[in-house]
């Protein structure tokens, strides 16, 4: 019996490093601002929690109703239910996850009471997002 062949993935995104030179070091200056501060780390990361939970939002549903479309068959098709209902309990956990990791950053970032610091110089960080995002990650 010869299997379908896979359609092939569509590519990711570009990382930034496939971005123009000036546009990477704009891009760098942005987020290293955003990093040498506690506050306004924790609001970008409780912001990313929240895309991704609008994200994993959309899969529960598309799972839902695949889940609904193949529940109840037999053989090689209760396999395939039984792999959407896994991937749909693993899409709420990760949603759970997310929004108490979220809960976590608003805390951070609203609490008034710790010592608003920021990080100088703020080169050390710009190196690291150089290194990290842009290029290859340091060995450690």
């Amino acid at each position: 019996m010869s299997r379908r062949k896979k359609k092939p993935r569509q590519p990711s995104p570009p990382r930034p490093s496939a971005a123009p030179r000036d546009e990477r070091e704009e891009i760098i200056h942005q987020r290293a601002a955003i990093y040498r501060c506690p506050n306004s780390l924790a609001d970008d990361f409780s912001l990313g929690c929240e895309t991704l939970r609008e994200d994993t939002a959309i899969e529960i549903d598309y799972v839902r109703v695949a889940l609904e479309i193949w529940s109840g068959r037999t053989g090689r098709l209760a396999d395939l239910a039984g792999a959407l209902a896994d991937l749909l309990t693993e899409h709420r956990r990760h949603d759970v996850a997310l929004a108490a990791l979220r809960d976590r950053f608003d805390a951070v970032a609203g609490e008034e009471a710790v010592p608003h610091e920021h990080i100088d110089p703020v080169e050390p960080i710009q190196d690291l997002l150089r290194a990290w995002v842009f290029y290859d990650p340091p060995k450690s």
